[in-house]
């Protein structure tokens, strides 16, 4: 008896991986297509969506921040208000009634301005530093001018001393019968010179050691003034740039 063939096995001897590859192929394009559809009605639902009560109250803050100062933003409590305000706007999507454009801006703001904090806090920290060094570089000038003073002062001190006491030395000789008198000035001038040469002396290292400072510092106040102006320019620039940022937004928003 011969055995007769079933449609199945005809069929799958006779189709090839090709053609069974192109007819899923094309289901597949078929599904596609659906699929879009489907995605392109969800799409324009999540595009109408309206943001939340409390997302119009954080927008409406973001709005207040953009305009106001770079340097009021950095105050803690109203920092702390920017950053929370940032981050939740940040985990909004389309289904919470948020654009891309307006998405986008935000996140925008909030690297701008974690970025700009810091700049701007380096920038007031060198300018504080500079200033200080500055009024220190003023006082040893102011010191060192103090300094000069006193040693010529006392220069001229030491000089009267010395004619005072090569005075008496010679009257001693001339006059014996003020001989004891005499002495005493004498002992007492010597003092004094010995007095006034020791703290000419010490006024001599205190004004090598003031003038050392100043030198020190007298080289870098150049540098110290343009650091000085170049913080200010960061921080008018980030001050420029907020604004522009804040009215980019706020155009955004508007839209």
């Amino acid at each position: 008896m011969s055995s007769i063939e079933s449609p199945a096995n005809h069929i799958s001897h006779n189709l090839d991986d090709g053609e069974m590859e192109a007819f899923y192929a094309s289901l597949d394009g078929e599904t596609s297509v659906l699929s879009s559809s489907k995605n392109a009605g969800v799409s324009s639902e999540l595009t109408n969506a309206v943001p939340s009560e409390e997302t119009q109250r954080a927008l409406k803050t973001l709005q207040d921040f953009l305009s106001k100062d770079f340097l009021v933003l950095l105050n803690p409590l109203e920092y702390s208000t920017m950053k929370t305000t940032l981050d939740y706007l940040s985990s909004l999507s389309m289904d919470d009634g948020i654009s891309v454009e307006t998405r986008s801006s935000i996140v925008e703001v909030s690297r701008e301005f974690t970025h700009w904090s810091w700049d701007y806090l380096s920038a007031s920290s060198k300018i504080e530093f500079t200033i200080a060094n500055l009024l220190k570089a003023d006082e040893l000038e102011e010191g060192l001018e103090a300094n000069k003073k006193h040693f010529r002062e006392h220069m001229f001190l030491e000089t009267e001393l010395h004619d005072q006491l090569t005075y008496l030395e010679e009257r001693k000789k001339e006059l014996e019968e003020q001989i004891n008198a005499v002495k005493a000035n004498i002992s007492a001038s010597r003092s004094a010179k010995s007095m006034a040469i020791k703290r000419k002396r010490e006024i001599f290292e205190e004004g090598k050691m003031l003038k050392a400072n100043r030198d020190e510092l007298r080289v870098q106040v150049p540098y110290m003034r343009d650091e000085r102006e170049l913080a200010k320019k960061i921080q008018e620039n980030i001050r420029d740039e907020w604004l522009k940022l804040g009215e980019k937004v706020n155009k955004s928003l508007n839209l």
